[in-house]
């Protein structure tokens, strides 16, 4: 008997997951050593000799993470995370974001709850999500840190106490669209 059920739940459940559109994932690293940052000049996408190149913290925004469209089609962001973690106490003032230069920016806020460490994770309601381009056909492909800020992008803002040193991550979960 207990086959029998368990073989009819599989007949009712299968059908059910597999017309489901998949989920896809995607991770990105950056830190405050500054290896991970696109150090052309600002005419050709880069952040040096612009304020943007700013990945340590100093009581001023810091952008650690920032990658341009990945997928040869347009996504849409169903979920974000944003974690930070500081090698030190970061002070009471730390706080992190995702943020989206495509769609109305902000998809996620963090702060520290005391341990210095930022957490945070938000997927959007059915039907609702973070809408990102497709990648350019000649696009180079996305290494960690900071990309082309002339382009759109993802990235991770941190802000915390002189000086503190810290390793920053996203991911995102989405789906595509159709070519």
């Amino acid at each position: 008997m207990a086959r029998f059920l368990l073989a009819l739940a599989l007949f009712f459940i299968v059908p059910i997951a597999s017309a489901q559109t998949p989920i896809y994932s995607k991770a990105f690293y950056g830190d405050s050593s500054g290896s991970y940052i696109n150090n052309a000049d600002a005419k050709n996408g880069g952040c040096a000799r612009t304020n943007n190149c700013n990945v340590a913290l100093s009581g001023a925004d810091a952008l650690p993470i920032l990658v341009n469209p990945w997928e040869p089609v347009s996504i849409n962001i169903v979920c974000v995370q944003v974690i930070v973690l500081p090698y030190e106490n970061p002070g009471s003032y730390f706080y992190a974001f995702a943020g989206n230069s495509f769609s109305p920016d902000v998809m996620v806020w963090g702060v520290s709850e005391g341990n210095g460490a930022i957490g945070s994770k938000l997927c959007y309601p059915p039907g609702t999500a973070f809408p990102f381009p497709a990648a350019g056909q000649n696009a180079p492909e996305n290494k960690p840190g900071q990309n082309n800020f002339a382009q759109p992008h993802l990235d991770v803002h941190v802000m915390g106490n002189a000086g503190v040193q810290y390793q920053a991550y996203l991911e995102v979960w989405y789906t595509k669209n159709a070519q």
